[in-house]
């Protein structure tokens, strides 16, 4: 068994991948619920990819009114004959919204896709093409026009790969430019909007908000999926776990008047 460290690096990303492959398990062990376990999480996959199509969109849309449609510190819309002048700074906090949902969603793609790899590789672990095979297990996102195929027994020329894959590379920054374009579009409207004079209702604190939540759910983002040094929690282990697992007449043997005394230090 690995010795355990305190250096040892675990991501909350990890946690929750680990608790959701964990919850899982069970199903996975009987066959007749097996396929039906992963159909189900492709299809929540699924559901949260569409959404997330969706909220870019949103995104996207709302950085081009603002910076189109606003005059000083208010936004002007036409709908068919109706004319509308809204406060520029709601369009912006609601942006900001759309954009916490955005990311969120992202780390929910990639917390279930993590799960669906592992739990594939265990299904198909013999299988050259076991990703593909996921088709037929209600994987609706299954990238077919990537160009960075794997396990074939052939492979295109050097020169063509260069040439396919840097028109793939520029074509996910080409289709991810739009929103960093949007991201700073907002951010900087809501620094703007901080020192106008605008009379809406609460422009200076949704303001503020603005600008804090974009960059910080960036920041978060990141501290979510970095390592970060872990220790035991030996109050969890002995009175969330073993204390459950140990008959009352066995505890004293696992020295339960020292867990007593150690959970009276530390309340």
């Amino acid at each position: 068994m690995k010795r355990f460290r305190r250096s040892t690096g675990f991501s909350f990303f990890e946690q929750v991948v680990h608790e959701l492959y964990v919850a899982a398990r069970p199903r996975l062990r009987n066959p007749n619920q097996r396929d039906e376990t992963i159909n189900h999480l492709f299809q929540y996959k699924n559901t949260i990819v569409s959404r997330a199509f969706r909220l870019v969109t949103a995104f996207v849309v709302a950085a081009i009114a603002i910076s189109t449609m606003s005059d000083g510190d208010r936004l002007h819309l036409q709908i068919a004959t109706l004319k509308l002048s809204l406060p520029e700074i709601y369009f912006v906090f609601a942006a900001s919204l759309v954009w916490i949902a955005l990311v969120k969603s992202d780390i929910e793609i990639r917390i279930v896709g993590c799960v669906i790899s592992y739990i594939v590789n265990a299904r198909f672990h013999n299988d050259r093409f076991a990703e593909v095979r996921t088709i037929f297990l209600g994987n609706k996102e299954l990238e077919l026009v990537s160009p960075l195929r794997v396990k074939h027994f052939f492979k295109v020329m050097p020169r063509e790969q260069v040439f396919i894959k840097s028109a793939y590379i520029l074509l996910v920054i080409g289709l991810s430019t739009p929103v960093v374009f949007a991201f700073f579009t907002v951010l900087f409207r809501a620094v703007i909007l901080i020192f106008s004079n605008g009379g809406a209702y609460l422009q200076m604190p949704l303001a503020i908000a603005s600008v804090l939540i974009l960059p910080l759910t960036l920041v978060y983002y990141g501290l979510f999926v970095r390592l970060n040094p872990i220790e035991k929690d030996q109050m969890q282990i002995r009175w969330g776990f073993l204390s459950h697992v140990i008959p009352p007449e066995q505890r004293p043997i696992f020295q339960l008047d020292r867990w007593t005394k150690d959970f009276e230090r530390l309340e």
